[in-house]
């Protein structure tokens, strides 16, 4: 009899040892952090005052990409075919490019762009040109590759271009457009293209990319193309497969079905920190159908010191782009074309700088 005393009271203690690990692992906390979430993320929770970018919104019609560059805010416009400069307060200062079509500084399609002190680069997956503006006169480079170009970061002495199908995922180059060297081929032996379809951005040393569909973030080094690490995200997922098929004699390719989804990249250089907006678009009730009831928006934060993840700051939608300053978070939803920004609590500014 002692010893099923013994044996039951060994199984109480574990068991509330069991469910107090899960109620401390939920508990929240004074800053509002939760320690571990559903979605296998650490969060910060905050309360979000929206504040709406008059300007930019009637300005700009149909935005995709926004960056912010020497206190200047820019959106790629696909309605014009131009990239809209404003300053932090929202007001439109001037525009880069000359509209629709394939004549010098046209655009089929702005696919990305990105900033320096003295150009603005951008990627025509349509065109397959890759277009330097200057920020200073009316100067423009541009030059046309066989393969496909489909996103673009710079920092003050390269170009960093990333193709959607080519043997090697990613092209150095010159401010002068000459190319340096190729590399990424350890990411493309084993999926195909679309499955590789993500975002970058660089530091002086280190290209960052994350695909849209996959759970790693890469860290590559500017100088040789190393692969210098691939650092796991939350999302508890496979790896995306692309789907291929015939239907009347012509290949269709869909992309990978994936509930999570990273939406944009950008490094922060104040705190050493990659930041990628994802969201999560809700549990599946049916083919291509998922429960908007459920579904989760965040920013995740990667501490490049360590190449680790650290923490997520839930959202209130989603973004398909964003940047930080030292007191807000700027965001542009393209569904619903409309820029907003975010005051940042004093717990989340301090993280971010």
């Amino acid at each position: 009899m002692e010893k099923v005393y013994y044996v039951t009271g060994l199984i109480i203690l574990f068991l509330l040892g069991f469910f107090g690990v899960q109620l401390m692992l939920n508990a929240s906390t004074d800053s509002g952090e939760r320690k571990l979430d559903a979605h296998n993320r650490i969060v910060i929770n905050q309360e979000w005052e929206q504040y709406f970018e008059e300007e930019i919104n009637e300005t700009v019609y149909r935005g995709m990409s926004m960056k912010s560059h020497d206190e200047s805010i820019y959106i790629s416009d696909f309605s014009d075919f131009e990239i809209k400069s404003f300053s932090m307060e929202g007001t439109h200062l001037e525009n880069y490019g000359n509209g629709n079509g394939r004549g010098p500084g046209e655009f089929l399609n702005i696919s990305d762009f990105s900033i320096t002190d003295s150009h603005i680069w951008t990627t025509d997956m349509v065109s397959l040109r890759i277009t330097r503006f200057s920020r200073e006169d009316d100067d423009i480079l541009e030059f046309q590759k066989s393969d496909v170009p489909i996103r673009v970061a710079a920092n003050e002495e390269v170009v960093v271009v990333q193709w959607l199908n080519s043997e090697l995922l990613f092209s150095i180059f010159n401010k002068s457009g000459d190319k340096i060297f190729s590399f990424g081929d350890e990411l493309t032996y084993s999926n195909h293209s679309f499955s590789l379809d993500g975002w970058i951005d660089v530091s002086d040393d280190y290209l960052y990319y994350v695909p849209i569909h996959h759970t790693k973030l890469y860290v590559f080094d500017l100088e040789n193309g190393d692969l210098i690490t691939g650092i796991d995200t939350p999302s508890i997922q496979d790896d995306p497969l692309v789907e291929e098929r015939t239907e009347h004699g012509q290949q269709i390719v869909k992309a990978p079905e994936t509930p999570y989804v990273n939406t944009h990249i950008t490094y922060l250089e104040q705190s050493n920190l990659v930041a990628i907006s994802s969201y999560y678009r809700g549990d599946k009730i049916a083919e291509d159908e998922y429960d908007e009831e459920t579904m989760d928006f965040w920013i995740d934060l990667y501490d490049m010191s360590t190449n680790s993840y650290m923490k997520s700051i839930r959202l209130p939608h989603a973004l398909s782009a964003f940047f930080i300053t030292e007191d807000e978070l700027f965001g542009y939803n393209t569904t619903s074309a409309i820029a907003v920004r975010y005051p940042l609590d004093e717990s989340i500014k301090s993280l971010l700088n």
